[in-house]
């Protein structure tokens, strides 16, 4: 369980050490998996509409292709 301590000049994030490992492999997950979303998204957006087209994607279905990982 994460606690949170406050007082006027900081804030500070304390848990155990096996629930901040899990944590924090979860942060970093979730940069890793939204750094592969922008290479995709980057990549799909570079194509011509007739690339996109033989994907089977219009333009305005790229974020939803990126979402769902295709």
């Amino acid at each position: 369980m994460l606690t949170l301590h406050t007082s006027s000049d900081c804030t500070m994030v304390t848990a155990p050490p096996r629930a901040a490992r899990g944590y924090f492999a979860n942060v970093l997950a979730g940069i890793r998996d939204g750094g592969a979303m922008h290479a995709r998204y980057a990549a799909l957006a570079r194509m011509s509409n007739t690339d996109l087209a033989r994907r089977g994607l219009t333009r305005a279905e790229i974020m939803r292709a990126v979402v769902a990982g295709e």
